[in-house]
């Protein structure tokens, strides 16, 4: 309760100046609130951590929405609005992370896990060694010349 007050008030009071002025002209309703929800499900909600703040009915996140609105209201760009967020939260604020510097790692890495597991496997089944030969039955009798097998096969009329 505490925290979601806090964050208010953070949000609130946090100038404008920090992003500069607003790069386009102030939207009407119907584009502030089609930019609010899409922003809104871009940025994760600070208490919930797995939900956008779209999503999300914590308190914290209703004040960001509401912040975000104000803020696409004033004619704020998408842009000036994500920095706004992530200057306060750092990168984490961003449900899907950038595709550059070390984050480049969450888009490539379970492909290249992936290419390596497989190369592993293809490697390890081309180099298996050969299965050793069946071995000899017991007491060196060939199955054709098994008496027991030959007096089944006679008493069914069979021949071998």
């Amino acid at each position: 309760m505490i925290r979601a007050l806090l964050l208010l008030c953070a949000l609130s009071f946090a100038g404008e100046d920090l992003i500069g002025p607003p790069a386009e002209a102030p939207r009407d309703e119907a584009a502030t609130a089609e930019l609010t929800e899409a922003l809104a499900t871009k940025l994760r909600c600070p208490v919930c951590q797995g939900l956008s703040v779209n999503d999300s009915k914590a308190e914290a996140a209703v004040a960001m929405k509401h912040r975000i609105e104000e803020l696409v209201a004033e004619g704020y760009s998408e842009e000036q609005i994500v920095d706004f967020f992530i200057d306060r939260y750092g990168e984490w604020v961003l449900l899907e992370p950038t595709r550059e510097g070390i984050n480049l790692l969450v888009w490539i890495g379970p492909v290249l896990f992936l290419g390596l597991g497989l190369g592993w496997v293809g490697w390890s089944l081309k180099n298996k060694p050969p299965s050793p030969p069946a071995p000899a039955p017991a007491g060196g009798v060939s199955g054709g010349d098994d008496p027991y097998r030959q007096r089944i096969l006679d008493e069914l009329g069979e021949d071998r």
